[in-house]
């Protein structure tokens, strides 16, 4: 199991405290749901698009994706402190992970970090075609919280520095290890979105062949 497997189950056997859903293809902005709402509806919004793609209030995300349904699927936090995805008998299906096989509505699935979720399949409507929307599922865990120990620190151990160490403190810049969760999120954000998109372009090829075939027929 390579590092990125292992982070994947370790938080998806963690409670998990919220969920961050990240539009792949579209620059919307990223949501956060903590897991006292209890659950999540995704849906097609009947309001006017806004420049970012897509809203959401505390406990709805809401896209303009013209293959979303208005009340497409749920995510819900068992009692178990996991999250489940159920498809809401939405019109053009939900899947997980790019399978091709659609989520059976009404059937609660076990969602892990980092999973890819589409609403919708791509259709060509009016001359255009018209791609689902693709998130990202991110797992947030508690946070422990921090005990203070005799020396007055909180979770923290003072160690003497080496000259060296000493010497090389403030020479080099630094990249805590927050700065590299968010440039390991957006590596693997752009990663998530080049594979969609080459996706799309394979389906855009063979509906053009279809199109080419039934010109000749």
């Amino acid at each position: 199991m390579d590092e990125k497997e292992s982070l994947r189950e370790t938080i998806s056997s963690q409670s998990i405290a919220s969920i961050t859903i990240i539009p792949v293809e579209a620059d919307g902005p990223r949501r956060i749901f903590q897991s006292s709402i209890g659950s999540v509806t995704i849906g097609r919004s009947a309001t006017v698009e806004p420049a970012g793609g897509a809203t959401s209030s505390h406990n709805t995300y809401t896209t303009f994706c013209p293959v979303v349904s208005r009340k497409h699927a749920i995510i819900r936090w068992l009692t178990s402190g996991e999250v489940a995805l159920m498809d809401a008998k939405s019109h053009h299906g939900t899947y997980i992970n790019e399978s091709p096989t659609r989520l059976t509505p009404g059937q609660a699935y076990k969602l892990h970090n980092e999973d890819t979720i589409s609403f919708g399949k791509g259709i060509f409507k009016d001359g255009q075609f018209h791609p689902p929307h693709t998130v990202a599922i991110h797992f947030n865990a508690a946070e422990e919280p921090t005990t203070r120990n005799p020396s007055g620190t909180y979770g923290l151990r003072s160690q003497p520095l080496s000259r060296e160490r000493l010497g090389s403190v403030g020479s080099q810049s630094e990249v805590t290890d927050r700065q590299a969760d968010r440039i390991r999120t957006e590596v693997q954000r752009l990663g998530r979105r080049r594979e969609v998109a080459g996706k799309h372009r394979r389906q855009l090829h063979d509906v053009s062949k279809r199109l080419e075939y039934l010109e000749k027929v």
